[in-house]
């Protein structure tokens, strides 16, 4: 059965406002700057998409570190990246170590081995 001229625009328009509709739902646009421009960026929101725990014999954590151990004195971008993956995995265990937890963790752990030794000789460059 044909559709008429009217009919087909209708379901075009119909199909059209739900693609727009989920892309909506999808994109977000946000206003925050990123180190230099463009001011504006584009992106994709994934938080609604997130992976089940697993079940596993390898602890399900994950390992930060930086030099005062504080999220805070990190480049923006950096933050939204950690931030984004903790949304994405909220079962997994972050652990954030600075320069005097890796040391103290060394020292506790691996006292026996020269990694102590290795981590307070190393410079940054």
């Amino acid at each position: 059965m044909a559709r008429s001229p009217r009919e087909l625009t209708l379901l075009l328009a119909l199909v059209t406002l739900g693609i727009v509709g989920l892309c909506i739902f999808l994109v977000n646009f946000d206003s925050e700057p990123i180190a230099g421009p463009p001011a504006w960026r584009f992106s994709v929101t994934l938080a609604r998409v997130r992976a089940k725990a697993k079940e596993t014999r390898i602890p399900q954590q994950l390992i930060l570190t930086s030099k005062d151990g504080l999220m805070a004195n990190l480049p923006l971008a950096v933050q939204r990246n950690v931030r984004h993956t903790m949304a994405l995995n909220p079962w997994v265990r972050v652990r954030w170590f600075g320069d005097e937890d890796c040391k103290r963790y060394l020292l506790q752990h691996f006292n026996d081995t020269e990694l102590p030794h290795f981590f307070s000789q190393e410079q940054r460059r």
